[in-house]
């Protein structure tokens, strides 16, 4: 298992195989863990890995696509890829308003998509802030890589393979866009904080 979401008394669990198992309540209001469903989401089998609820709905990033399923109806209601380049994997996905932030295996950039019309509507790529907080000699050959992403406290919150924390925030008329001046921090440099222009 890789990944755990509830939404609207249901409960989807991510599986090593590609399948994700709901669960529901039976008619006395009890987990009914004997009858669930499975919905296969493509082959070749690959790991689910991550799940966002977004609204009423859950998106499962899987391989390079994103599965937008309808937990009532247990049905996928769009599937859509995630990057222009086929072989990349979806990593991690966060959801504030409108908006879902998507981080790619392997890759600097977070992409923002519409919650409603799985639009695209903006990329950020982090590695100029990475390199200028821990200067491009101390990068060497290592590349930025996104490893952790979190929404909270109207920030977005973004964790790299180089110990470098950025956190981002996210203005409050339009909750999915960023403002001009994201800040991070590493855990050898405490206390000394990035800002730059986007």
């Amino acid at each position: 298992m890789s990944a755990f979401s509830h939404v609207k008394g249901r409960v989807l669990v991510a599986l090593a195989d590609g399948t994700l198992a709901i669960f529901h309540r039976s008619e006395d209001g009890q987990w009914d863990l004997s009858n669930y469903h499975l919905m296969d989401l493509g082959r070749p089998h690959h790991s689910i890995r991550c799940m966002a609820v977004v609204h009423d709905k859950v998106w499962c990033g899987y391989k390079n696509k994103i599965h937008v399923i309808q937990p009532k109806s247990m049905q996928i209601e769009k599937s859509f890829d995630a990057h222009p380049r086929r072989e990349s994997q979806v990593r991690q996905l966060a959801w504030i308003g409108d908006g879902v932030w998507v981080s790619i295996r392997l890759d600097s950039t977070l992409r923002l998509y519409h919650a409603h019309t799985h639009q695209h509507l903006q990329d950020v790529d982090i590695e100029p802030y990475v390199s200028k907080m821990l200067g491009t000699g101390k990068l060497g050959f290592s590349f930025v890589r996104i490893t952790a992403l979190l929404i909270g406290g109207n920030r977005l919150w973004v964790g790299t393979g180089n110990g470098v924390i950025i956190s981002i925030p996210l203005t409050e008329s339009k909750c999915f866009h960023t403002e001009k001046v994201p800040h991070s921090k590493t855990g050898n440099h405490s206390g000394k904080y990035l800002s730059g222009e986007s």
